[in-house]
């Protein structure tokens, strides 16, 4: 499976899904902590996948979104 495609599987099964620095618990960037706050406060739940952990994930996702930056939300419905 190529990497674009894993993105889309996880996207796809996932109805709230967030790609950040780190977990939930240990967020590693501004960004995820405050993002993972946001849907915290909202009381829904959400998965997370660490882009730290997975080099093709990281790199993969900036082309999947098109964009130069991990720090643009886009909605995934």
């Amino acid at each position: 499976m190529t990497t674009n495609a894993k993105i889309k599987k996880l996207i796809d099964d996932n109805e709230v899904l967030l790609f950040m620095k780190g977990n939930p618990t240990f967020p590693q960037c501004g960004f995820s902590s405050v993002a993972c706050q946001a849907l915290g406060s909202l009381d829904t739940s959400f998965e997370t996948v660490d882009v730290l952990q997975d080099p093709e994930i990281r790199e993969g996702i900036k082309i999947y979104s098109n964009s130069v930056s991990y720090t643009h939300p886009e909605p995934t419905r």
